[in-house]
């Protein structure tokens, strides 16, 4: 049995020994090779700041109202379905806020390569602390660093890399560090940090465990 979180494997199966935690992988050469920026960001000015995902109720948008205020220069960008349960109100119509739409799988490297940052706002809740968020390798193996609630799977990687912040005050500020840092912050170093985290390896860590039960 195997679960992408390590809450979801306790609350299920607790100490079932057949019970593993496998996080969730990526695609290292579909987000590393770079696209041409989308039509629809090229208007929008840098700093870009981008979220790409399903848009609901997970998504702390007063966090991102207080930090979008705090930031009238920072582009907020979000990519993806907006579900009926999403609390846009209060960002819908701030100037420096842009909803672009769900786009295909293949075209969403593009648009985090051609932003500055990857955001992951998260509600901290009982379903957000059982997932394990695909758009953090993502965000990684396209090279950008990334500012996020502490949801589960950020404690993997360095501080270097991931910004930890609990309020929309602390996200403006966290914003303002990481661009200043920017420079220091190779692609190359990002994308290093989810080698092992690629599809094939995922796979291969859970082949290992299955033939390992039937020894």
């Amino acid at each position: 049995i195997f679960t992408v979180s390590e809450q979801l494997t306790q609350k299920f199966y607790g100490a079932n020994p057949h019970a593993f935690t496998v996080t969730n992988g990526v695609d290292l050469k579909h987000f590393s090779t770079q696209q041409l920026e989308p039509d629809d960001m090229k208007q929008l000015p840098h700093p870009r700041v981008c979220y790409v995902g399903v848009i609901q109720q997970r998504v702390d948008f007063q966090m991102v109202h207080e930090a979008a205020v705090l930031s009238p220069d920072v582009s907020f960008i979000f990519i993806g379905p907006i579900w009926h349960d999403a609390d846009i109100g209060t960002v819908k119509n701030l100037k420096n806020v842009y909803f672009l739409g769900a786009k295909k799988y293949n075209q969403l490297p593009g648009y985090i390569q051609h932003s500055d940052i990857g955001l992951l706002p998260h509600h901290l809740n009982d379903l957000v602390q059982s997932m394990n968020p695909l758009k953090l390798y993502e965000y990684l193996a396209s090279g950008k660093p990334i500012i996020s609630t502490p949801v589960p799977g950020t404690e993997q990687f360095s501080s270097d890399f991931i910004t930890i912040v609990r309020n929309g005050r602390a996200l403006a500020g966290a914003i303002r560090s990481v661009m200043s840092r920017q420079q220091l912050l190779k692609p190359q170093q990002l994308q290093d940090s989810v080698l092992s985290y690629s599809w094939e390896s995922k796979v291969h860590s859970m082949l290992q465990k299955v033939f390992a039960a039937y020894r």
